[in-house]
């Protein structure tokens, strides 16, 4: 595919994209007017029916374009669409669906999902010095931590910035496992933070669905920071760029490869979310 068509493409996507949000209300409802309002424990509506969905609805889901000469970085959509939508509005879809208080009740995806969020958020906002030179690693605990303890200041007394890194975010990224010393439960704020027992293992208890409130929280907080029209927006703004600048490389010629014949031993080299360069 030439040029002219991968740009017209890429335009005709954008059109599409925005059509598909207006129409959906990012699915969440509208950005700007997001409801953060938990349903409670009284019982779960019906599942969402995807049949009764229109035909002709496009549900690809895709990141930002890349920037390139026609397309700058517009850090507010990307936070409306991205952090609000997909983040915080399938988070607020998932708590209001599965609220069974039991085993099996979709603690640890909530969790991990709202770590995930910290980090890269994080890694936006992050003052800290050489955090743009770090490896991954340090760049990512770097950038969690430092969200944790500017915008999480209540769990911070609690639960350290490094522990959380290490026992709650590490352990359910690698091993869809907390580490020992955690365990997580649902719909029980007044446990939230509080120690308890296990059998005869001492934990610390993370209530989701109050993590999730008091993220929602700190993201409003967060955001004022990252569209102050100055050094926190432009901070933000050129970290975004160039983590988008990222997936394209990464992503170069992926296609092409899948469509070939043979793509034994080949790969696209796709690393971390927060491997800038």
């Amino acid at each position: 595919m030439d040029q002219d068509k991968i740009n017209k493409a890429m335009k005709d996507w954008k059109k599409r994209a925005k059509e598909d949000l207006q129409k959906s209300n990012l699915a969440a409802g509208n950005a700007s007017t997001l409801s953060y309002s938990h349903s409670g424990p009284s019982g779960p509506p019906g599942p969402i029916n995807l049949s009764n969905q229109p035909e002709d609805t496009d549900d690809i889901e895709l990141s930002m374009p890349p920037p390139d000469d026609e397309y700058d970085i517009d850090l507010k959509k990307y936070l409306e669409d991205y952090i609000e939508g997909y983040l915080i509005g399938d988070l607020d879809n998932l708590t209001k669906k599965v609220v069974r208080i039991d085993t099996f009740n979709c603690s640890f995806v909530i969790i991990m999902t709202i770590c995930a969020g910290i980090e890269f958020l994080g890694l936006l906002l992050d003052t800290s010095e050489g955090i743009d030179n770090k490896d991954i690693d340090k760049r990512s605990k770097s950038s969690f931590t430092y969200y944790w303890k500017t915008y999480l200041k209540k769990y911070e007394g609690k639960l350290k910035s490094e522990d959380a890194y290490n026992l709650v975010r590490n352990g359910l990224a690698h091993c869809f496992m907390v580490k020992h010393g955690i365990g997580t439960i649902r719909l029980r704020p007044e446990e939230n933070l509080e120690i308890d027992y296990k059998g005869t293992e001492k934990v610390l208890k993370i209530d989701a669905d109050t993590f999730f409130t008091d993220f929602k929280s700190s993201y409003e907080e967060a955001k004022k920071t990252m569209l102050d029209g100055n050094t926190g927006e432009n901070r933000a703004k050129e970290r975004l760029k160039k983590q988008l600048e990222k997936f394209k490389e990464e992503s170069r010629g992926f296609i092409s490869l899948i469509e070939s014949s043979d793509t034994r031993g080949k790969s696209s080299s796709t690393t971390t979310m927060l491997d800038l360069p």
